[in-house]
């Protein structure tokens, strides 16, 4: 029986803000093609654990492997590798909605950037707008134009943290579109996200972090949500 392939594996992960323990010993194994949703109650250490993953913090102690490879030892190749969807959109206001993408395709490298450019702008429907700069773009455009910036470089691993919290309803659409087509591309993700429906419909995995330790692992297939709730509700109210 040979190995499975996992594309990320965390070995027991721990953070520290000060002498508050934010992560407690996270072990995740994610195999290509499978997407996990993180759920837990706010300050749960949801996202403090993607930007770990996304290499925008270190960990105390624990190593994560991403294709087999330490990601300390070989940070610049896997950030080339991960999209990154958060409250900060991490666009800049004084540039166009294309200069803001030409510039992360320089940081990404990306291939045919003009090209790629162009096909993620139609993807979000701001072709049209690209020459402007993005200070007059609604946050509905803000929004999409950062979902362009993670999609730009094809990434293999796609981190999104709270992806649909005030999200407009054609930002929504887009985003769900994009979640699906990458999906079906066989890639790889990570969603963090309180909508139990929504996080439950795209997931192949579920994850609860409870105190920044994961006290819940399992695969949807192997589950009811409605069995999920429940359980879901009697940890939520251990934090109150």
């Amino acid at each position: 029986m040979g190995n499975k392939k996992f594309i990320l594996e965390t070995k027991d992960i721990n953070k520290y803000f000060d002498r508050f323990k934010v992560l407690s010993n996270i072990n995740i194994k994610l195999e290509e093609r499978e997407f996990l949703t993180i759920f837990g109650a706010n300050g749960a250490g949801k996202t403090t654990l993607l930007k770990i993953i996304a290499m925008l913090l270190k960990p105390n102690s624990g190593v994560i492997y991403f294709n087999g490879i330490d990601t300390q030892r070989s940070s610049d190749s896997v950030r080339k590798s991960i999209g990154f969807i958060t409250h900060n959109t991490f666009l800049y206001n004084d540039l166009s909605a294309y200069e803001n993408l030409k510039l992360y395709s320089i940081l990404y490298d990306v291939k045919n950037c003009e090209e790629q450019i162009n096909i993620v702008m139609e993807k979000v429907g701001l072709l049209r707008r690209s020459s402007e700069p993005i200070r007059n773009f609604s946050k509905g455009m803000h929004q999409r134009l950062a979902v362009a910036r993670a999609f730009l470089h094809n990434p293999t691993l796609l981190l999104l943290d709270e992806p649909y919290s005030g999200l407009d309803q054609k930002a929504l659409n887009v985003l769900n579109q994009m979640l699906e087509n990458f999906h079906n591309e066989g890639k790889t993700a990570i969603i963090t996200t309180h909508n139990i429906e929504r996080g439950m419909e795209i997931a192949d995995k579920v994850v609860v972090l409870n105190k920044g330790s994961i006290v819940f692992e399992k695969d949807k297939k192997q589950m009811e949500i409605s069995e999920f709730k429940n359980m879901y509700v009697e940890i939520l109210n251990t934090q109150l």
